[in-house]
């Protein structure tokens, strides 16, 4: 199993190759988010993102995309992202709705990690199809 921190290397290794400056924040008290990127925009300029990277095995609920748009205001960043191995309940979807919160589970980051580093990943997380029969 990849340990957490190995995780958020991962990502920001993974959000360079798709053009961002990235670092991982410093270890210790959690300051609300993982990884500090940036890109930049033609149009716009520079795009600052916090990024949030949960290795998990269970739902990522609400609460933590909450947590992650509260913390892109209070750092004046433009973006939020929230990255997963495994899905985010419906509950957090809605949240981000109509916010610059982009939510990546962890099928499109194994299809993102293959696209742009050229490694196939495997993430051994199953995610409940539904309820079982009573």
């Amino acid at each position: 199993m990849l340990p957490a921190v190995a995780f958020e290397h991962l990502v920001r290794q993974l959000l360079e190759t798709m053009s961002y400056t990235a670092f991982v924040t410093a270890p210790g008290p959690d300051s609300g988010f993982d990884i500090d990127a940036s890109r930049f925009d033609p149009k716009i300029g520079i795009i600052r993102t916090v990024v949030e990277a949960k290795r998990y095995s269970k739902a990522i609920e609400a609460e933590v995309v909450q947590s992650l748009y509260g913390v892109m205001l209070h750092e004046k960043a433009q973006e939020a992202l929230a990255v997963t191995t495994s899905w985010f309940t419906p509950a957090a979807k809605r949240f981000a709705e109509g916010k610059p919160i982009r939510l990546i589970e962890g099928p499109e980051l194994i299809e993102l990690i293959k696209e742009h580093l050229g490694v196939d990943v495997v993430i051994s997380v199953e995610r409940p199809t539904g309820r079982p029969a009573e």
